[in-house]
């Protein structure tokens, strides 16, 4: 179990970008592609460098980068080298996965047996080692960085790297551009090989250039672009059955489109005006506009809505595979209406898609289908069970961000507290959730982790230890890794995150031997992942007044509601 983040002061903050830096950023691969004549006057190419980069300086040993982490931006070494991990053996070497308990009913019955600690968060001292095999790490100071609160390092540089395979990254270039831009699993964990000056582009920067540039796009990898969209569009119904040369015809011809920020998390902790919120989110398509492409959304959530007066109605929501414009399409093709959108999509937050062009999908898609598919939901976005003020409420809240939202019907609960206590019960007398959150007068969205679709607590975690099992995708924290720095509280837009102070088995605390302060850690509801009959409290509620959901699915939450 690695201990609570060492205190070390020092590490040199981010400097503002000054005009050498531009010039250093410039010569990088591939912006010497870039011709400056085709940015605007207001949103010129230095202009956006000085305000979307950041240069960073790590020493000798401090990770760059983490391998599966989901990060928002990318790099470039002005100075200095790096060197990438190669292979999952290097990659558990520096974050190690530790096995997952199976669900067990002697487990769960013991729990329930054995009497509850007199102490909250009491864990066995002898469980507890000093610090990481390999990693230490450093307090960021205040300001540094938004998206981090410890900086990552190597206890014994040369040790390590004469331990794994590491390829050193070539000089000159920028990396993780893929991965920044899709939003996807950053390939491999990047560590500094000597001290280093660094260019770190966000995310917004390097999509502003890669929409203006043809140049800068045909740099990055093309092959491994278009391989990425045809994977990710053959996990669809609506082309896992094409023919692989189809396929890549269509993925070469598929536009990529982001719409929306990623700092919509602490939008949402800061918004004090409940309902507002579709105000400021950002229109991917328009009702009434003309349907010349299907969109299918990349990643990130997005909202379906009609207009009403002078804002929007929602009536339904949509998330990773789903398909929006697939039914005025598919009309148009086949009788020949009007093709005009009869909603409009509207990013949550934040919403990556893939625009396929019309015409392909009545070339090679529409002749081949079954004619009973086009009036699948999957197909055509239909007036769901749910009454508008409702999905509106839920998403507002961003609850539809959730794969196991806590609802709570507050006329059905007559506040026993069972749902608690069976939760403590499950957890060494430690309860995960909080049964108070944000209401509609009805129903309440409780204080419980709600295994987000799309975690944005699961960013910047330095040793991986927030993490989604493989098995149930349940967003569990591994206690052995947590260092205890908070970044995952801090990131989680719900507070659905606690840190908490350990004590030994005789009520003291446990303290970090070099800071001499109680040693934290992360603690969350889990579903209750290890337990083979599911989540205590959803069980022990006598009135079924709790119910853990993925509210995109309104049809189960309309079947719970409806029951008296």
């Amino acid at each position: 179990m690695v201990q609570h983040a060492v205190v070390e002061k020092g590490p040199q903050k981010s400097a503002a970008v000054s005009d050498v830096d531009i010039d250093k950023v410039l010569g990088l691969a591939p912006f010497h592609l870039v011709d400056a004549a085709c940015f605007p006057n207001n949103a010129a190419l230095r202009q956006i460098i000085r305000k979307e980069a950041r240069i960073r300086v790590f020493r000798r040993g401090d990770v760059l980068a983490r391998g599966g982490d989901r990060d928002y931006s990318v790099f470039g070494i002005l100075e200095g080298s790096a060197r990438a991990l190669v292979g999952w053996e290097a990659e558990q070497a520096l974050f190690p996965v530790h096995p997952v308990p199976q669900p067990s009913w002697i487990r769960a019955l013991f729990r329930v047996l054995r009497p509850s600690p007199s102490y909250p968060e009491i864990r066995d001292s002898a469980n507890v080692p000093l610090e990481h095999p390999h990693l230490r790490f450093r307090d960021l100071e205040n300001g540094e960085r938004a998206d981090a609160r410890v900086q990552a390092y190597l206890a014994d540089v040369d040790r390590f790297f004469a331990s794994v395979h590491s390829e050193p990254l070539p000089s000159g270039r920028l990396f993780g551009e893929i991965a920044a831009l899709t939003h996807s699993p950053r390939a491999a964990t990047i560590i500094a090989d000597a001290d280093s000056l660094v260019v770190e582009l966000s995310r917004s920067g390097l999509r502003e250039i890669w929409h203006r540039v043809p140049a800068f796009r045909t740099q990055v990898d093309e092959r491994e672009w278009v391989d990425g969209v045809m994977l990710h569009l053959a996990r669809t119904p609506l082309f896992r059955t094409l023919d692989r040369d189809v396929l890549e015809l269509i993925a070469s011809q598929t536009q990529f489109e982001a719409h929306g920020q990623f700092d919509w998390a602490q939008r949402v902790r800061q918004q004090t005006e409940r309902g507002k919120l579709v105000d400021h989110e950002t229109l991917i398509a328009g009702q009434g506009d003309y349907a010349d492409s299907l969109i299918v959304i990349r990643a990130g959530l997005s909202r379906v809505a009609q207009r009403h007066g002078d804002g929007h109605q929602t009536v339904h929501f949509m998330a990773e595979n789903d398909l929006f414009g697939f039914g005025e399409l598919f009309s148009r093709w086949h009788d020949g209406t009007d093709a005009r959108l009869q909603h409009s999509l509207l990013a949550v937050g934040y919403a990556d898609i893939f625009r396929v062009p019309g015409y392909l999908l009545e070339e090679h898609v529409f002749p081949n289908m079954p004619p009973q598919d086009p009036g699948n939901v999957l197909w055509c976005v239909q007036k769901g069970p749910l009454p508008e003020d409702l999905l509106d409420f839920f998403v507002d809240c961003r609850a539809i961000n959730g794969t196991a939202t806590m609802v709570i019907d507050i006329r059905r609960c007559i506040g026993c507290d069972d749902c608690v206590r069976a939760c403590a019960r499950n957890h060494d007398g430690n309860p995960r959730f909080l049964p108070d959150g944000i209401d509609n007068g009805r129903l309440l969205v409780a204080k419980a982790c709600m295994h987000c679709f799309d975690p944005t607590c699961l960013v910047g975690c330095p040793t991986g230890a927030i993490h989604r099992l493989s098995e149930g995708g349940w967003v569990v924290v591994d206690e052995a890794s947590c260092i205890g720095c908070g970044h995952c509280a801090h990131s989680c837009p719900h507070d659905n995150i606690r840190m908490v102070e350990l004590r030994d088995r005789t009520g003291k605390f446990m303290l970090d031997e070099a800071t001499r302060q109680p040693i934290r850690k992360a603690t969350k509801c889990d579903m209750c992942f290890d337990a083979p009959n599911g989540p205590a409290c959803q069980r022990a509620c006598p009135r079924d007044a709790m119910i853990r959901l993925d509210i995109r699915q309104v049809e189960n939450l309309a079947c719970w509601k409806a029951d008296p």
